[in-house]
């Protein structure tokens, strides 16, 4: 008979090489242990003086953002933005003043426009009215798009308030300080108004009055809404800006947003700075 060739090796394990095992087996074992006793202290330690490991990232992300928050109040605002002023009466919406504020940034400048109530101007559509009737026929949207097709010119933001609206706006901001060349003494059907000569801080009832005593006299009221700018946007003033636009928001009719009045905010700062004054065009 033929003996396989192939034969099974059988391996015995002797003690030593048992003992061998069993000391690798206890270092292992050791050394999990130890550093799972490690990582505890350490997380027990942290929690003793009340750190917390988000803190990391939270700190990260706060400095991250105020980075950019500094980069972007560091770089100046530049360009030009017209704004749409406009009061109307509270009964009949006739229009006590209109005008365009024009902020030009690269020259840190502003400056105001009157604009007629019986101005004629054309839509888009190719329809003609005057400013009233364009407010009248269509509210503040018709009446923008047809001055901006008109005047060639792009309205970023509106302002509409009516009389009431005026009057809580001057009244947040605590009047604003005006000098009357001459007495004046009105009894009409329109408007009674009495105020003497001299320097006069006017609350909101009284300034719309003086405002609407210069009816029809377009330079002058422009000269009145420049002087509410000059006063409103000084340094003093403008420390509670904030507070004032929370007041003065809640009075008219705006499309400015909390957004939008954060970069006005900017602007206003700017032009604080350069000391440029309100002109009128």
């Amino acid at each position: 008979m033929r003996k396989n060739s192939t034969q099974t090796k059988l391996r015995f394990n002797t003690r030593k090489d048992e003992r061998a095992a069993k000391a690798l087996r206890f270092a292992i074992a050791f050394v999990c242990f130890f550093v799972l006793l490690g990582g505890v202290s350490f997380l027990l330690l942290l929690k003793y003086y009340d750190f917390d490991l988000s803190k990391i990232a939270k700190t990260q992300e706060e400095e991250s953002t105020v980075e950019q928050t500094e980069t972007a109040v560091a770089q100046e605002i530049r360009g030009e933005y017209n704004y749409l002023l406009l009061c109307t009466s509270d009964a009949d919406n006739a229009i006590r003043f209109a005008a365009v504020l024009t902020a030009d940034m690269d020259h840190n400048a502003l400056s105001l426009s009157p604009i007629e109530a019986d101005k004629e101007i054309a839509a888009p559509d190719g329809s003609r009215g005057t400013v009233q009737q364009m407010l009248d026929d269509g509210g503040v949207s018709r009446l923008l798009s047809a001055l901006e097709y008109t005047c060639s010119i792009d309205i970023a933001k509106y302002i509409r308030s009516t009389d009431s609206g005026f009057k809580a706006a001057v009244n947040a901001v605590g009047g604003i300080v005006m000098t009357v060349p001459e007495s004046i003494d009105v009894h009409s059907e329109k408007l009674t108004f009495i105020i003497n000569q001299g320097e006069q801080t006017m609350n909101g009832d009284t300034l719309l009055k003086y405002l609407r005593y210069h009816e029809g006299d377009l330079a002058g009221q422009m000269e009145i809404l420049a002087e509410i700018f000059r006063q409103t946007f000084t340094a003093a003033e403008f420390s509670s800006a904030d507070r004032v636009y929370t007041k003065m928001i809640n009075a008219v009719e705006s499309d400015i947003s909390v957004l939008d009045f954060e970069q006005i905010k900017r602007g206003v700062q700017q032009l604080i700075a350069a000391g440029e004054p309100v002109s009128i065009h």
